[in-house]
This record gives structure tokens, sequence and C-alpha cells, in this order.
């Protein structure tokens, strides 16, 4: 075959091609092998400037979340002095004890006087029982007696009458000596009156029934029960 034959037939020209590679289509193989780095690269560079942008976005969010942490935390609380509130405390706890105390100063005063006032109110309900029966015997021993006998009875009702009064002793509960006397409304009740020319003051003529007090603690009287007198009215006469 001549050479002008294998130059316009490619058949034959591959037969002649011992290998059977088709030398063409290998370096279009190797250009697109070379070729697939280049556009990686390419694209991995495309990539990275977004990589950069997302960690630079990242990084100012970061610095404005620190930036903003820190200005939150920016202003500090005001310090106050530990010895004013220590010298602030003790004044108010001062104070709070001289309230507590001086109520319970005023605890005692008011539990004291109704202590007082209840056993004086105790000791006058008793006395208001026995002076019943101390005017049974102040009336019999008014009585005249005659008979030698029946006055060691008396003299008996007597002993019978002081024993009663210094049980009331005991109590501050005295009897009221008014007898020939000022008239005195306060311990005095007037039950008869009789005008003398002879008297200056009104005085007590005669007493028909014992009155009685009580000596309080504080020195002050407290009629218990009045006595019953006759008065006499002076500077004036008697109707004829």
């Amino acid at each position: 075959m001549s050479e002008e034959n294998k130059t316009q037939n490619p058949t034959a020209a591959g037969e002649d091609n011992p290998s059977g590679v088709d030398v063409a289509p290998g370096r279009e193989r190797n250009a697109n092998r070379n070729a697939t780095p280049d556009s990686e690269s390419r694209s991995s560079e495309e990539a990275v400037p977004g990589q950069d942008s997302n960690a630079t976005a990242g990084t100012e969010q970061e610095g404005s979340a620190t930036a903003g942490t820190g200005a939150e935390a920016g202003p500090t609380e005001e310090t106050t002095d530990p010895l004013a509130e220590a010298r602030s405390e003790i004044a108010e706890l001062k104070e709070a004890w001289a309230r507590e105390r001086a109520d319970f100063q005023n605890f005692r005063k008011r539990t004291v006087t109704e202590r007082q006032k209840a056993r004086q109110d105790a000791h006058i309900t008793l006395a208001h029982d026995i002076l019943g029966v101390m005017d049974n015997l102040d009336r019999m021993l008014s009585m005249p007696v005659e008979n030698p006998e029946v006055k060691n009875y008396v003299t008996g009702v007597e002993m019978i009458r002081q024993g009663f009064l210094e049980a009331l002793a005991k109590y501050n509960i005295k009897p009221l000596s008014v007898a020939d006397s000022p008239f005195d409304p306060n311990s005095m009740e007037a039950i008869a009156m009789e005008n003398r020319e002879d008297l200056e003051t009104d005085m007590v003529l005669e007493v028909y029934q014992t009155g009685y007090y009580m000596e309080l603690e504080s020195g002050d009287r407290h009629v218990i029960r009045p006595a019953r007198v006759k008065v006499g009215k002076a500077g004036a006469a008697s109707p004829q």
C-alpha cells in the first residue's frame, strides 16, 4: 500500500498502530485531568472568601456580644460603708430595746396596780360580809345590862367583837372613829339632825351605825361603809 493511501485512510493507519491507542483522545483525558484541579482550586479559592466573611461576621457578633456584656456589667453598684451600716443597726437595736423596756416597765406597773386592786376588792367583799355580824354585836353591846350574870356574857361578846376587829385589821380594814367629831360628808351619812346654838360647826351628836374604811398602801383611805350619825346643826335654834 502506498503512503498516500495510509494518509487518506485513517483506519488503515490505525491498524498499523500496534498498541491500538488513540493518541488524541488520551491527550484530551490528560487535559481534562489537568483541568479538574484548576477548577477545584478556583472553586476552593472562591469558597474561602465566603468562609472568611462568615468567620468575620461570627467574630463581629462575638465581639458585639462581648461588648454588650461589658456594657451591662459596666456600671457597678454603689458600695456602702460597713462601719456606717453597723452603727445604724446598733442605733436601731438600741431604740427597739428602749421601747421594749419601756413597754415592759409599763406592763409591770399595770400588773402590780391591777393585782393590788383585785386584792383590795376581795378584802372589801370580805369586809361587807363580816360587817353585818359586827353590827349585831354592836347592838347587843349598846344595850344596858344590870344583871351581873349577863355581864359575863357581855364581856364574852366584847372579846368576840375584838377578835373580829383584829382579823379585819390584818386586811387594813378599821372602824371610823366619828363620835364628837366634825361632820364629814365624805365618810358619814346624816340620818338625823338637831339645831344647836352652842355649836360653831356641825358636829356628830350620836352614832347609829359604825363606819369602816380601808387604809391603802398609798396612805389614802377608802371608805367601805360610811358611818350613820346624828348631826348637830351649828348656829340654829331648835324649833319650840
